[in-house]
């Protein structure tokens, strides 16, 4: 296993992806069980729209760091954030 350093920036702009996603993962599962009957198919559509964008903006942190670092794209990684370090195993 290979411990990556990371910059304080890399790893706040990775985890406020994440802390994003989770909140529009909670956003989706109140307007899909329409608690609140306040939430328009728009507005469903726009949820779903924007997990999709979040995902691809994750998806491009890791290809940008992994070529930045020298990580092969299809190795096993995952962030310690605690750390500020990617594991590379």
């Amino acid at each position: 296993m290979h411990k990556i350093m990371i910059t304080e920036n890399e790893k706040i702009e990775l985890l406020n992806l994440y802390e994003r996603k989770n909140s529009l993962i909670e956003l989706q599962v109140i307007a899909d069980k329409n608690y609140f009957n306040e939430f328009d198919k728009e507005t469903i559509r726009s949820i779903k729209e924007d997990i999709e964008k979040n995902d691809h903006d994750i998806a491009q942190w890791w290809k940008v760091t992994l070529f930045k670092y020298g990580i092969s794209n299809d190795s096993n990684c995952y962030v310690r954030f605690s750390e500020n370090c990617i594991y590379n195993y």
